[in-house]
């Protein structure tokens, strides 16, 4: 994996050098960088899980649109994401005659080396401002993969046992695809100079999580990843 994403560095890295280097000649190439915090879940699908709520996030990264005709452009990128969420779970285990309770509160940090593959959608410039809708696809290869974990079991005497692990590559899957909308607008500083704000929602539709669930080891843990990020930018 680590080779694959090496890969799509230089590649990309490679195509911007050679790009910069014909720009004055090419207006239709543009290059910039953007941030953007986000706010990221995970939405399981398994008994026994539920969301536990958003966790804090960021991206950074590199932007470069094509622009094949006037009010469109292809855009892409390379970026790093920092997403993943929390989930809580209740699970009742028989051993005999007696019953265990486990509940837990996972919180899932996955970060991700992402090449969004979008379409944009232009307006004209209305005085210095162009306002665009994007839309496309988001492969995502994972980087790493941490937890805070907590596991509460109650037994009948009423005392919690607790647990904690933190290496859960294992358990997330290595390539995560998501859908990727986004409204946006961009003001011209001067030439081709311009900064760009866009709020964008990526809505996950591969499982990130992978192997069994760790409470019986019958069903599959299943859950897919989504943030809403604003992105501020500046093209040159």
């Amino acid at each position: 994996m680590k080779k694959t994403i090496a890969f799509f560095f230089v590649v990309l890295t490679s195509g911007i050098v050679s790009a910069q280097n014909n720009a004055s000649s090419d207006s239709k190439l543009r290059f910039g960088f953007k941030v953007a915090p986000s706010l990221a879940w995970l939405k399981p699908d398994v008994k026994g899980f539920e969301s536990g709520g958003s966790k804090m996030g960021f991206i950074y990264g590199l932007m470069m649109d094509y622009n094949f005709s006037k009010n469109y452009a292809f855009s892409t990128g390379l970026e790093i994401s920092y997403r993943g969420g929390k989930l809580k779970y209740v699970y009742d285990y028989s051993s005999g005659n007696t019953i265990h309770t486990y509940s837990g509160d996972d919180t899932y940090n996955i970060k991700y080396l992402e090449l969004p593959l979008t379409i944009k959608m232009k307006t004209n410039e209305i005085g210095y401002m162009t306002y665009f809708g994007q839309f496309g696809f988001q492969p995502g290869f994972k980087i790493s993969a941490k937890e805070d974990f907590t596991e509460s079991k109650t037994n009948p005497s009423g005392v919690p046992d607790v647990a904690a692990r933190s290496d859960v590559n294992a358990d997330v899957s290595s390539v995560n695809i998501s859908l990727l909308f986004a409204l946006g607008l961009e003001y011209r500083v001067s030439g081709n100079t311009a900064i760009m704000a866009s709020l964008q929602f990526s809505n996950g539709f591969t499982d990130v999580l992978t192997g069994t669930n760790y409470l019986d080891n019958s069903t599959e843990l299943k859950a897919i990843s989504n943030y809403f990020s604003l992105n501020i930018g500046v093209f040159f």
